[in-house]
């Protein structure tokens, strides 16, 4: 990612949405150990160079049917036999679901959020060996040695889209209402939205 003045991420929808921890299917750690490791990440590129900027992607609407109204998924054996996608229970305007809701308490407690939420100024540890940052992952595979701390401050640009994606008819099927395939308009709107973003904010 050398060459790359753009870096997007997320993370969220292979963890718990039921537990505080939000403990990750994959990584088997917790989501706010594994976003403070991309936080982390992202300041670093966007204060590396002038030219490049880091970009948070808001997680995207889970549509599924489940008694709690909540739409998260809650496991396959909890799903009524011939469900279907619907609509968010909640319809507080808003409404961001779990992981969302969280992404905004991690960047709250380790950033300075600014213009109504679309970026944050963030001051972290590059060499942190307290969650899982590029320096972690190098000295526990024995590629680097222990180095003097290093603190960066960068920029990072909240992508939000759950608004975009809140309609349960554009999910592939009804198996499947976490996932959205086969909408290139839709994508198209996200696109430009980010588009937008990062015309305004990038120097």
């Amino acid at each position: 990612m050398e060459d790359c003045s753009v870096i997007v991420m997320n993370l969220g929808l292979h963890y718990s949405s039921s537990d505080e921890r939000h403990m990750g299917k994959e990584s088997r750690r917790p989501l706010s150990d594994d976003m403070l490791a991309a936080i982390t990440f992202l300041t670093n590129f966007s204060a590396s160079r002038a030219d490049r900027v880091g970009v948070w992607r808001s997680a995207l609407p889970q549509h599924f049917d489940v008694a709690s109204s909540s739409g998260h998924f809650p496991g396959w054996r909890m799903l009524p036999q011939g469900h279907k996608c619907a609509l968010l229970g909640n319809t507080t305007r808003g409404y961001q679901q779990v992981y969302n809701q969280f992404y905004d308490g991690l960047f709250n407690e380790n950033c300075k959020t600014e213009c109504e939420g679309l970026v944050y100024n963030c001051t972290l540890n590059t060499t942190s060996t307290e969650v899982q940052t590029v320096h972690k992952y190098l000295l526990d595979n024995g590629l680097q040695r222990p180095t003097a701390e290093r603190v960066v401050s960068g920029e990072i640009l909240r992508w939000n889209t759950f608004d975009l994606f809140e309609v349960p008819q554009w999910h592939t099927s009804d198996s499947d209402c976490s996932h959205f395939c086969y909408v290139p308009a839709l994508y198209e709107t996200a696109f430009e939205r980010l588009g937008i973003l990062l015309s305004t904010f990038l120097k």
